[in-house]
């Protein structure tokens, strides 16, 4: 999964994160799965969720960002 924030929120994620004592991906995956919970996580809501994802049409950077971020997400 590829989500495109801003720098802002992406630096208020981090620290968040921070905070918490967790790595970004922890904390990422906390929040999604604590927003499933207050939806209820039906399976219902958890199909519509999936299917938002493929309606939208989002660009993606080129691989060679992706990649340079995700090696910066590891330090």
């Amino acid at each position: 999964m590829q989500i495109i924030i801003d720098d802002y929120e992406l630096e208020q994620f981090k620290r968040a994160a921070y905070q918490s004592k967790q790595t970004l991906s922890e904390w990422v995956r906390g929040a999604l799965r604590r927003s499933l919970k207050k939806n209820k996580g039906s399976l219902k809501n958890k199909k519509s969720i999936a299917e938002s994802f493929y309606e939208l049409e989002l660009e993606s950077p080129p691989i060679e960002q992706m990649l340079e971020e995700i090696e910066m997400g590891r330090l």
